[in-house]
């Protein structure tokens, strides 16, 4: 098998941000015939959008004849391989990212883990060029990248609008809340401001999210609360007051509380039996 090929460009980052959104690579290829990568697993979503040539991409058990205007996804921890034509090797742009914006994100197309290929009329890749010209490693590279990728997600979004999801407006409301939650569970945000954030009232929102989670949207948050703070105990050592505010919890005392109702324990019980097992 043939395993040469020609990156153009190309740019990976030296430290994993935590960020809604995160570049984590992103480049230019030119394959030489039968180039293969994989089979492997990707530890990041990855896209890639075909310039110009074919290949195939096979992942789950299925094979994908691709073209130039095709995009095709890697899922995280996905076993996967792609092969360039013998007669028409493809060039493509790829970039990789994570955060938790990135389920929202895809649910606003038509791509899933089902339905990792897409055709696209309108080229995407001086999108891709765009984030490689504002590569490097400062703050404000990251940013100029990230606000690239989000104009190639709209892009996406405006061409392959997600067909019969209409059905599922549920999940759509629950990807938002996740995401509001995800970027401001450490203030003292409400109910109140979930149900304003999605434009629905608080009953409504409440009656969607136990039919869909089986929790009300104040569970909901409390648990992702304490699973930061599950995170802070284990791999800080902060004090549980300071470890209570900073996961949203104005009380320490009824931190603690909420805490050891879904535990089972304190929050210090907890810190001193992964202590122990770790000794």
């Amino acid at each position: 098998m043939n395993n040469e090929f020609y990156v153009v460009d190309y740019y990976i980052s030296k430290s994993i941000d935590n960020a809604a959104l995160s570049i984590l690579t992103s480049g230019h290829q030119i394959c030489e015939p039968k180039w293969l990568w994989g089979p492997g697993i990707r530890d990041m979503y990855l896209l890639h959008y075909v310039k110009t040539g074919r290949g195939i991409y096979q992942v789950n058990g299925k094979t994908y004849s691709l073209k130039a205007g095709d995009v095709f996804i890697i899922y995280p921890n996905t076993l996967v391989s792609y092969l360039a034509d013998m007669e028409d090797p493809w060039e493509y742009y790829w970039v990789g990212f994570k955060g938790s914006m990135v389920k929202s994100l895809f649910f606003n197309t038509d791509f899933s883990p089902e339905n990792p290929c897409l055709t696209f009329s309108e080229d995407l890749s001086p999108y891709i060029q765009q984030i490689l010209q504002c590569k490097g490693q400062e703050s404000y590279n990251q940013a100029e990248m990230t606000g690239h990728l989000y104009i190639l997600f709209s892009k996406m979004m405006r061409e392959n609008k997600p067909k019969g999801k209409s059905k599922d407006y549920r999940k759509e409301y629950i990807f938002k809340v996740h995401e509001f939650i995800t970027q401001n569970y450490s203030n003292n945000i409400t109910v109140h401001d979930l149900a304003n954030y999605v434009g629905l009232s608080r009953s409504h929102l409440h009656r969607i999210f136990v039919e869909e989670t089986d929790d009300s949207p104040m569970q909901y948050l409390t648990k992702f609360r304490i699973e930061q703070s599950l995170n802070l105990l284990k791999s800080t050592d902060m004090s549980i007051a300071y470890i209570a505010s900073s996961v949203g919890f104005c009380d320490q005392l009824y931190f603690s509380r909420v805490f050891s109702k879904q535990m089972g324990m304190s929050p210090s019980k907890y810190r001193k039996e992964l202590q122990s097992k770790n000794e």
